[in-house]
C-alpha cells in the first residue's frame, strides 16, 4: 500500500519537492519486502531524475547494497567506491566497512578492497570558510552558554549570512 501510495506521488505530482523523497521510500519499501528489482529501480530512477537530491548518496549506497544481496560482488564494490567518491559523508563510512567487509570475505579481491576517501580541500578559498575565525556575537555566546542550541545555530546561520 505505501508503494503505491508514494507511486501515486510520483505520477500525479512530478514537479513536487517530495517526488525525491518519494521515490527513496518506494525503493526502501521494496528493500523491505526483498523486492531486489523493485528498490534498485527506484533508487535508480531517483539518481537519473534528482542527482542533486540530498537523498541520492543513500540511495546510490542501497543500490550497493541490492547488488551484494543478488551475489554481483563486483557491482556492489563499484558501487561502494562511487558512493565513497561523492562525499556523502556518513554513507562514505558505511560504503567503505562494506567493501572491506567484501574483501574480508572474498568475495573481491583484497587490493579492491582498499580505497580511500577523497579528501575534502578547506582552506580560504572556500567561501563558507573565509570568515571562520570570526568572534561570535554577544548573543550567540550567551545562547550557547544558557545551551539554547537551536536558537544560537539560527542566530550563528543569520549572522554568517550577512557577512558572506
Amino acid at each position: 500500500a505505501a508503494v503505491d501510495a508514494y507511486g501515486k506521488v510520483v505520477a500525479e505530482y512530478p514537479g513536487s519537492s517530495l517526488v525525491d523523497d518519494s521515490l527513496w521510500n518506494i525503493g526502501w519499501c521494496h528493500i523491505k519486502l526483498k523486492d531486489k528489482a523493485g528498490g534498485k529501480s527506484a533508487f535508480q530512477r531517483l539518481l537519473n531524475e534528482h542527482q542533486d537530491s540530498p537523498l541520492a548518496g543513500s540511495a546510490r549506497f542501497w543500490i550497493g547494497v541490492i547488488y551484494e544481496r543478488m551475489e554481483e560482488w563486483q557491482k556492489a564494490a563499484d558501487t561502494y567506491k562511487e558512493v565513497m567518491g561523492n562525499n556523502a559523508w556518513y554513507y562514505s563510512d558505511r560504503a567503505k566497512r562494506r567493501l572491506e567487509q567484501l574483501g574480508k570475505r572474498g568475495k573481491i579481491s583484497a587490493d579492491a578492497a582498499l580505497i580511500q576517501y577523497k579528501k575534502l580541500r578547506i582552506d580560504e578559498s572556500v567561501p563558507a570558510w573565509q570568515n571562520i575565525n570570526t568572534p561570535l556575537s554577544a548573543r550567540i555566546e550567551n545562547l550557547l552558554a544558557l545551551r539554547v542550541f537551536d536558537d544560537a545555530i539560527g542566530e550563528l546561520l543569520t549572522d554568517r549570512k550577512s557577512v558572506v
